[in-house]
């Protein structure tokens, strides 16, 4: 037995034999390389995670250097109440070097914690993920919506680099720029870390050219060209506003179509900077937002549900009953609080995509384009009249 010394500890134990039931898990989370179809199942147009075990793992930092594992995680990790930590640290699923320790242990710095999951990740749209460009170097792809570029918070497999992995076969892609879920269209890997290091440089010294299409409420103006206003976005909240103190941000507009049926109108947006949302919020601030966007379209909630999102609301069914035995079991032995309310067949739903693409990158040597996605080849179709005598005017 180990005994950290200190004003919180003194006297607790680290225990070296209690936690074995989790010990088969702490290495059990796959990565890209491992990626099959037996991770999923598909239903009703949708890509579902099959839910997991899975490890969180992270080195000690030396902010937290005497402090308690239970006031460490606590601060740092807040979207999760203190009683929640004290819990996973006492039941074993909140281990320190793999073991279990009390919620009093002091970390010293030497130290690495993993906690233990059954992980329910969101669905995504299952769709193709088409192939743009292709060469030693690089690899170009059309994100579907409702999928995160990289792992984030509910989404690991499910997210692009995993499906990437698993479509085409191509592991350790390095991400160059960011593309909300939400919004489809390009996105651009590097295949080594010198060609993500040149584009990075590229776009963050504002050498990239970016063409976005977004479908917008109203008619929007032709003599509207432009946006300056400055922004500043709210982590917590995650939504971006107007702010004269925020950071510089400008966007150029170009009128395409206006479809008077639907009071709707497609633009060509190019953000010349690349804050968080801005093209999103600087189409709010203009009174033309985007027509199904969740956070940023004011008048969304007047709209009927099937307009706002077609067809594409996601809906979490009850397990896939091959393996709801085992995922269960697993559960159980984990106190999955998710588990219960899948089992009894809880709906969830919420927005797969909004009228935003990103159609057109272009630097230096280089320039890469997808195809328009079908709400906005639906617009031009059908103002195709309207538009040449517009653009005869």
């Amino acid at each position: 037995m180990e005994t950290r010394a200190g004003p919180e500890t003194i006297g607790q134990k680290r225990s070296r034999s209690s936690n074995h039931r989790f010990q088969r898990y702490i290495k059990s989370s796959q990565q890209e390389k491992d990626v099959c179809e037996d991770w999923y199942y598909v239903q009703d147009g949708f890509r579902y995670v099959i839910p997991y075990v899975f490890a969180f793992r992270v080195n000690c930092k030396r902010r937290w250097i005497g402090r308690s594992i239970l006031a460490t995680f606590s601060r740092e990790f807040h979207y999760k109440p203190e009683e929640y930590w004290s819990e996973e640290i006492r039941s074993g699923r909140l281990l320190c070097r793999d073991e279990r320790v009390e919620p009093g242990y002091i970390l010293d710095g030497s130290e690495w914690m993993i906690h233990l999951i059954h992980r329910h990740e969101s669905a995504v749209l299952n769709s193709e993920i088409d192939k743009v460009y292709e060469d030693d170097s690089l690899l170009v792809v059309s994100k579907p919506p409702s999928i995160p570029v990289h792992p984030c918070g509910s989404y690991r497999r499910n997210a692009l680099t995993y499906l990437t992995a698993l479509k085409l076969g191509l592991t350790g892609l390095r991400t160059v720029h960011r593309l909300d879920k939400h919004t489809s269209g390009l996105v651009i890997f590097a295949k080594t870390k010198e060609v993500a290091t040149r584009l990075c440089e590229q776009i963050e010294e504002r050498r990239v050219t970016k063409t976005y299409v977004a479908l917008v409420s109203g008619d929007f103006p032709r003599s509207l060209k432009s946006c300056e206003d400055r922004l500043s976005f709210d982590v917590r909240e995650q939504i971006a506003r107007v702010d004269p103190h925020g950071k510089d941000a400008v966007t150029r507009f170009e009128v395409v179509a206006h479809s008077s049926d639907r009071d709707v109108s497609l633009v060509r947006c190019f953000p010349k900077t690349g804050r968080t949302h801005q093209i999103r919020a600087h189409l709010k601030a203009l009174g033309y937002p985007i027509c199904n966007d969740p956070v940023y379209c004011e008048n969304l909630k007047s709209i009927r549900s099937e307009e706002v999102n077609d067809s594409a609301r996601l809906h979490l069914p009850s397990l896939h009953k091959p393996t709801s035995e085992a995922i269960l079991a697993e559960g159980q032995t984990l106190e999955c609080k998710t588990c219960p309310a899948i089992t009894a067949k809880e709906k969830l739903s919420y927005p797969a995509s909004i009228y935003l693409h990103a159609e057109e990158y272009a630097g230096e040597g280089w320039r890469y384009k997808s195809k328009l996605p079908y709400w906005a080849v639906s617009i031009q179709e059908t103002t195709k009249g309207s538009s040449r005598d517009a653009a005869k005017e």
